[in-house]
C-alpha cells in the first residue's frame, strides 16, 4: 500500500483538509502497514541453525538414524528413517527466497507400540525460550496425502530434572505440493525445575512421521506410516507471527553450524595439517577449529583412513586430544622414525572427512 498523506487544506484553520476522522484513517492505515512488516526485518530471529538445509558436512545422503544435515538429528526407534539433500529448480516459486537446498525424509514403518521416526533439532540452552510464547514455521509436502505431528521437548540435562514432552503439539496434513505451516504455543517456564550441571540442557522441536501407540499423546494419535517427506525453510521465533523466513549471511550460518560439528575435508594424499614426532612411538598433529566448540569434541573418520606421513610409519587412525574446544590434535601411533622429526596427517586411498562432534 502507498503511504498516505493527510491532507492539512490550504486555509490556516484547515477547514478544507481531511476531516479528523479521515486523517486518523490514514495514520492508522500507516501504522498498521509499518506494524505488520515489522517482524520482518529482525534479524538473528530463527533459533533453528541450518534451518535452510544449506550444510551438509557429515555427508549428503544417510541410510538411517544420527546426525545428517548439520544440526539436524534423524531420531529412529524400530522403524528406519533415512534423509538426503534435494536441491530446488532454479526459479521455481513454490517456497519463497530461492533456497537452494531442502531435506527429503524416506521412512519405512516397522509396526510396534514404541517404534517411531522423526527429524529434530536440539536447542541449545532450556532455558533459552522457557515461559515464552513461540512460533513454528515450516514448508514440507510428502509423497502422497500424508499428516505429521509437532512437538516441542523440554530437556534439563544430565542431573537435571525429567524432560517435559508434549508441548505444542500440533497436526498437519500434507499433500504433494509444498504448503507452509506454523503453529504457535506457549514454552513452559522453568519454575522450580533444575538444570543440570553438564551444559547439555537443551529444548527439542521434533517433526514426527511415524509414532506407535505409545507416543499417542505426544503426536495427536499420529500412528505408523511409511512414505516420503521433504521439509524446507524451518524457523523458531518468539512471538506469534510466523515471519518471513530468516536469510542469514553465509559465513554466519556456517560458524553456527560449526560450534557443534566441524569437517576436516581433503583429497587424496593432501595433508590437513603438520605435526612432529614426540617420541619413538607418538606423533602429534595439532588442528585449530575455525570456532570454540559447543564443549570438548568427538572425531569420526567418515572418508577414508587417516595415516601419518613422515619418516615414521602408522597403520592406525589416530585418536583425538582436545587442548580446548578450539584446539585438537590427532595423536598417531608409529614406529620408526626419530624424535622431533616431522611430518603430517593425509588420507589413504581416497578423500578423507574428519568430523568433529559437540552436538546435544
Amino acid at each position: 500500500m502507498p503511504q498516505q498523506h493527510i491532507n492539512l487544506g490550504t486555509q490556516s484553520d484547515g477547514i478544507d483538509g481531511d476531516t479528523n476522522r479521515v486523517a486518523w484513517q490514514k495514520a492508522e492505515a500507516n501504522f498498521s502497514e509499518l506494524y505488520a512488516y515489522t517482524p520482518d526485518v529482525s534479524t538473528f530471529k530463527n533459533r533453528i541453525i541450518n534451518g535452510s538445509f544449506d550444510y551438509w558436512q557429515r555427508g549428503t545422503s544417510f541410510s538411517s538414524g544420527g546426525y545428517s544435515a548439520d544440526r539436524f538429528l534423524l531420531q529412529q526407534t524400530g522403524t528406519t528413517i533415512g534423509a538426503s539433500r534435494q536441491t530446488f529448480a532454479t526459479g521455481q516459486s513454490a517456497v519463497p527466497d530461492n533456497p537452494s537446498c531442502y531435506m527429503r525424509c524416506a521412512v519405512t514403518s516397522v509396526a510396534g507400540a514404541g517404534n517411531s521416526g522423526y527429524l529434530a533439532q536440539r536447542i541449545e540452552s532450556v532455558a533459552a525460550l522457557a515461559g515464552k510464547r513461540v512460533t513454528v514455521s515450516f514448508y514440507a509436502k510428502a509423497d502422497a496425502a500424508r499428516r505429521i505431528a509437532l512437538e516441542a521437548t523440554q530437556m534439563f540435562g544430565s542431573g537435571g530434572s525429567a524432560s517435559v514432552n508434549g508441548i505444542g503439539v500440533t497436526s498437519f496434513n500434507l499433500t504433494s505440493g509444498w504448503q507452509k505451516f506454523y503453529a504457535t504455543f506457549d514454552i513452559p517456564a522453568l519454575g522450580n525445575s533444575t538444570i543440570g550441571p553438564n551444559g547439555d540442557d537443551f529444548l527439542q522441536i521434533a517433526l514426527w512421521m511415524d509414532a506407535g501407540s505409545n507416543f499417542n499423546a505426544r503426536t495427536n494419535s499420529l500412528g505408523q506410516q511409511s512414505g516420503t517427506f521433504d521439509f524446507a525453510q524451518i524457523q523458531l521465533e518468539t512471538g506469534d507471527v510466523a515471519t518471513s523466513f530468516d536469510v542469514r549471511p553465509q559465513a554466519i550460518e556456517q560458524q553456527l553450524c560449526n560450534r557443534y560439528c566441524y569437517a576436516f575435508k581433503a583429497a587424496i594424499g593432501t595433508g590437513i595439517g603438520v605435526g612432529t614426532q614426540h617420541s619413538s612411538t607418538n606423533t602429534f598433529v595439532p588442528l585449530p577449529l575455525p570456532t570454540a566448540m559447543r564443549t570438548s569434541p568427538s572425531m569420526r573418520s567418515l572418508g577414508s583412513p587417516i595415516r601419518w606421513s613422515g619418516a615414521a610409519s602408522s597403520t592406525s587412525d589416530p585418536s583425538l586430544g582436545v587442548i580446548n574446544p578450539g584446539l585438537v590434535c590427532l595423536i598417531f601411533s608409529v614406529s620408526g622414525g626419530t624424535q622431533w622429526s616431522s611430518g603430517y596427517a593425509a588420507s589413504i586411498g581416497g578423500s578423507l572427512n574428519l568430523v568433529m562432534e559437540a552436538e546435544l
